[in-house]
């Protein structure tokens, strides 16, 4: 497999293999076009998934492989190092809910998180259930409120941290 591919090259590979005739190059504006999106893609990769699972040598529709992009995100090394850390939303009630960061492509932030806990009271005004967020490193386990970490405790203690305390 290839280190490194582009969008052009992934699309003129697929045709290549597709054995597909663009003689004017419209065909391959159209592909290129409809590939075009805002995040990096692992397109080596993506080729070889094609290559590797196609059942007929027809070209696929444009949506096919535009389905197929979000599977190739290129992730960044902060993306891969977050997963399986935990955030704990804590309630002005006492109670509390762990996430666990499984990926960042499902957009979960503290803003979409405190949203989920807003509410507006019997005057209309939004307020908040929340009194604090708190990020764990991964490698912790919670029984309750006592953290089991299998590092040491003062490394545990530099890679906690406070997201967000209610005012």
């Amino acid at each position: 497999m290839e280190t490194e591919m582009n969008r052009i090259d992934f699309i003129t590979k697929i045709f290549s293999f597709y054995k597909v005739i663009d003689e004017n190059g419209e065909l391959k504006r159209t592909y290129d076009r409809a590939l075009s999106v805002k995040y990096p893609v692992e397109w080596a990769a993506l080729y070889e998934h094609i290559i590797k699972t196609a059942e007929t040598r027809i070209l696929p529709l444009p949506k096919y492989f535009v389905d197929k992009l979000p599977q190739y995100k290129k992730r960044s090394q902060k993306d891969i190092a977050d997963e399986g850390c935990i955030i704990r939303v804590t309630l002005d009630n006492g109670y509390y809910y762990d996430f666990t960061v499984v990926s960042f492509d499902t957009q979960t932030t503290i803003g979409s998180i405190k949203k989920k806990f807003t509410y507006k009271d019997n005057a209309g005004t939004t307020k908040s259930k929340i009194k604090k967020i708190v990020y764990y490193p991964k490698g912790i386990t919670f029984i309750g409120d006592t953290i089991f970490y299998e590092k040491d405790e003062e490394e545990l203690k530099k890679q906690i941290k406070t997201l967000f305390v209610a005012p």
